[in-house]
């Protein structure tokens, strides 16, 4: 073939690619994936629903079960190590939800079960990276031989081709975990981390109020640190000599806060409606939650007409403190009045174990209790603070998506008309922690949601990760079923 017929033969080749590109407009699930997990057009509509679901997990719980920062833009392109961790426990529940439905449509239910696994395997690895101590038998046996196949399966589904790809130092140092462990003890005694956050304050900072010269700046730094550290020191000191103890006063000690806080709403049962305080007014509210208000209300006139209490009016209050953890419970917050409806584990006992359960509002029954009642399948059998709540139906959920490790999913106990039973507990002895829930249906508000997602804790990641990756090197035949670890 001479050179002009291999240049037509380049050109109509050229052409005929051409006119299949242009009728090729969606890329199929896997190779979109590879290229980039959420097409342009969805990106936008994934965000809304990641932001949606925020709503309803509380900021306090956030930080308390998963001591990470719950960020939600997906499309900052820059992120600190410390807010990956957030983002990828919004993906998750996003994608566990019935936003997932949609996803599998544009990856592909595997795709996306896959996309799951990998989000969990990191921040799971992240937490046993944060674990103070560990048992050796489980390093050598389980997470020295488990680690390589995490490793892989991370590999296989997210494929990067940009750059080195997967050829990386810092996805290759993964394998060295345990061995280090072995050698220096728990990552935390090597931790980068507060050297990097150090030099922010103990240097940067004191470097921006020196003349800047090179021959003197670092001479210049060290004694604007020295200085800085030295007036901080002094003024403590200061403020020690004048605090209360310390100069003998006992009329001005500090006194200890209450756990049980904003005590602001009262049913009156003269008037029969709830009444809410605001300084020395009193004026009626009504709730934005109607079923649940009923509900209450229809509670309320039981109690006094047939003297479970002692008083025409009953007392209750919206938020409670218990390990230095707030609990909101409070069906008209503020001035916009919807209502903020925290969750919580619960032990119940006699074998329902902790379960996640709302929490509605809490009552007082300290003062005026006088005989035992039932509220559901609950008894009130002395006088206390209980929560007024609606618990799932089983202490074990399903797996969310059917390949969750960490999001489970199960629907609150309802009636024949599928609204939520009432129940109570005791907060100072059956609220065990707080508890993440979203909505299943991302279309559903804290008052309509039946079905509902539930985050672990993050003190079951460490144990979740272990029990994963035991099953699969006793399926690999590389770890003996019966052996004692």
């Amino acid at each position: 073939m001479g050179k002009k017929e291999k240049k037509d033969s380049k050109q109509q080749n050229s052409a005929n690619s051409q006119h299949e590109n242009e009728e090729y407009k969606v890329p199929e699930a896997e190779e979109l994936s590879i290229q980039s997990v959420f097409g342009p057009s969805y990106t936008d509509q994934f965000e809304k629903a990641c932001k949606k679901l925020e709503q309803f997990c509380s900021i306090k719980a956030i930080a308390i079960c998963q001591e990470q920062n719950f960020f939600l833009s997906t499309r900052q392109s820059q992120k600190n190590g410390h807010e990956m961790a957030g983002l990828f426990i919004v993906y998750i529940l996003t994608m566990c939800s019935s936003e997932g439905e949609k996803l599998e449509q544009l990856l592909g239910e595997e795709r996306l079960s896959a996309f799951i696994h990998v989000f969990e395997l990191v921040l799971m690895l992240e937490n046993f990276a944060q674990t103070p101590c560990h048992i050796k038998h489980h390093l050598k046996d389980v997470f020295e031989k488990g680690i390589p196949f995490v490793m892989k399966t991370m590999k296989d589904v997210i494929n990067r081709t940009n750059g080195n790809g997967m050829k990386i130092i810092k996805f290759h140092l993964l394998i060295h975990f345990v061995s280090d462990i072995l050698r220096y003890g728990s990552m935390l005694n090597f931790n980068s981390a507060i050297g990097e956050m150090m030099h922010k304050t103990q240097v940067k900072d004191p470097a921006q109020h020196t003349q800047r010269n090179k021959d003197t700046i670092e001479l210049q730094t060290c004694l604007r640190n020295v200085e800085c550290t030295k007036i901080q020191r002094a003024a403590k000191h200061t403020r020690s000599l004048f605090e209360p103890n310390n100069m003998g006063s006992l009329f001005n000690k500090k006194k200890e806060s209450s756990p049980y806080q904003n005590n602001n709403i009262e049913y009156d049962y003269s008037e029969d409606c709830f009444v809410k305080i605001i300084g020395k007014k009193r004026q009626s509210c009504t709730w934005k939650d109607k079923h649940f208000e009923s509900q209450i209300r229809s509670l309320c006139k039981d109690l006094i007409e047939k003297e479970f209490v002692s008083m025409s009016t009953i007392k209750f209050f919206t938020v409670f403190k218990k390990n230095d953890v707030l609990y909101r419970a409070d069906p008209c917050y503020y001035t916009n009045l919807d209502p903020w409806y925290d969750w919580a584990y619960v032990n119940w006992g006699k074998g329902g174990g902790k379960i996640p359960t709302k929490l509605l509002i809490y009552m007082d029954l300290e003062e005026n209790f006088l005989r035992p009642f039932k509220i559901g399948t609950t008894e009130i059998i002395g006088p206390g603070k209980y929560a007024i709540t609606y618990s799932t139906e089983t202490d074990r959920k399903e797996e969310a998506h059917g390949i969750s490790c960490l999001v489970e999913y199960d629907t609150l106990d309802c009636n024949q008309r599928n609204k939520p039973h009432l129940s109570a507990c005791n907060i100072d002895n059956q609220i065990v922690k707080p508890c993440i829930a979203i909505p299943y249906n991302t279309n559903d508000d804290c008052i309509t949601a039946v079905e509902w997602l539930f985050l672990l804790p993050i003190d079951e990641w460490y144990t979740v990760l272990c029990d994963h990756l035991e099953d699969h090197l006793i399926q690999e035949d590389q770890l003996d079923p019966y052996s004692n670890r």
